[in-house]
């Protein structure tokens, strides 16, 4: 079977998001740079395809100002929960128009306005994702595509259940060696989220837990603690917002323990979470978990074509086999011996993987504002044994 002709590839990521205090440059750069920085080899030395990088910042690439402003939006959180699920326009398209049908555009949860563009221009693309199981050996990649022949290559690539379930057992395994996590009543855990986290827009606004007070009301009518695990790189200002709505509904208790230790702890009844993909981890640990807003991401669950969905794949991506097997190029044997965990070590994030705090990355003055004012002398306490770690 004759492959598609690919003369180029190109880096690319959801340009669209950047901080607020920093108006001039995306965000997402960064993570740009790592899948090119670990792709980039396989192409050029492996398959010989030259590589480029689209970016934005102050010293140019990509005009996103110039997108926001064919939308009539500005340069805010609000604007870019708005823009983001629009249909492309022409200016999008403008921006890619140096792009060709032999050009291979390999980028890192791109929105569906960059898709689009692609779609009407003829550009091929895969897009990456972070996928939703992280105790794994190495980082899980979802992976979609809009062409029909690399959608069926890679669903052959499609990691099984049964994969997970022996590693969630291997994981829970080591997890029972060490001191069990113990509270005084029964507990719902409630995983928190970065508040502006893209998995929470829904109809051009960020979902938050006053959304679905309701739901977790009835979920607490039992006599059951709200025990609270914040995001690892929440903001303090974020925590407290999310502390102070979920103590309108029931008991709060702060917890800065292990995620999967308190997943498999006796005390947690259930798990929820607004979009958090710790809910999905939970069913390999047989944990009870419920969604409290529809997850956004469509991950493939059949052979039919869907280009919107992706295909869990299990680091598969650093492999230069794969890649060449998928463009239909030939290629010298993968490199030996193989580093366990390379996605994950050069990401920098182990999310729980390590059994470790997460939250290291953030101030002790946040886990001193968490511990100090919600939890008294216990917490601070903690803090003194967190500050030792």
């Amino acid at each position: 079977m004759k492959g598609y002709k690919i003369s180029r590839v190109v880096f690319l990521g959801n340009l669209l998001r950047f901080s607020e205090h920093k108006p001039y440059q995306s965000n997402q750069n960064e993570n740009i740079a790592w899948v090119a920085n670990n792709l980039r080899p396989i192409f050029e030395h492996w398959l010989n395809i030259p590589t480029d990088l689209m970016f934005w910042d102050r010293s140019g690439g990509i005009d996103v100002p110039s997108i926001y402003g064919s939308y009539d939006l500005s340069l805010n959180k609000l604007s870019f929960a708005q823009l983001i699920n629009e249909e492309c326009n022409d200016a999008v398209c403008d921006c890619f128009s140096d792009l060709s049908t032999e050009t291979l555009v390999v980028g890192f949860e791109m929105p569906k306005l960059f898709l689009d563009a692609f779609d009407r221009l003829g550009v091929p693309f895969i897009d990456l994702m972070l996928g939703p199981i992280r105790f794994l050996p190495d980082l899980q990649i979802g992976i979609r595509t809009n062409r029909k022949k690399w959608f069926d290559r890679i669903m052959h690539e499609r990691q099984p259940n049964k994969e997970i379930y022996y590693y969630a057992g291997s994981f829970q395994a080591k997890i029972s060696r060490l001191p069990k996590i113990k509270y005084q009543r029964d507990s719902l855990l409630v995983v928190g989220q970065v508040s502006d986290d893209v998995s929470l827009i829904r109809n051009g606004d960020y979902v938050n837990f006053s959304h679905v007070s309701d739901v977790l009301k009835e979920l607490v009518a039992g006599g059951l603690l709200i025990l609270f695990k914040p995001h690892p790189y929440a903001s303090a200002e974020q925590i407290r917002a999310q502390v102070k709505l979920l103590k309108s509904i029931g008991d709060v208790s702060v917890t800065l323990e292990n995620i999967y230790r308190l997943i498999l702890s006796d005390s947690v009844n259930k798990v929820v979470a607004l979009t958090s993909s710790v809910v999905i981890e939970s069913r390999f640990f047989e944990t009870d978990s419920e969604f409290l807003s529809v997850y956004p991401f469509r991950l493939s669950t059949s052979s039919d074509f869907d280009s919107s969905a992706y295909t869990l794949t299990h680091n598969k991506i650093v492999k230069p086999s794969f890649w060449a097997k998928l463009l239909d190029r030939s290629c010298d044997p993968d490199p030996s011996p193989e580093k366990v965990g390379l996605l994950r070590d050069t990401l920098g994030r182990s999310w729980g993987y390590d059994l470790g705090e997460t939250n290291q990355s953030n101030s002790v003055k946040l886990i001193e504002w968490v511990y100090g004012r919600l939890v008294g002398k216990k917490g601070k306490k903690l803090l003194s044994r967190f500050r030792r770690s």
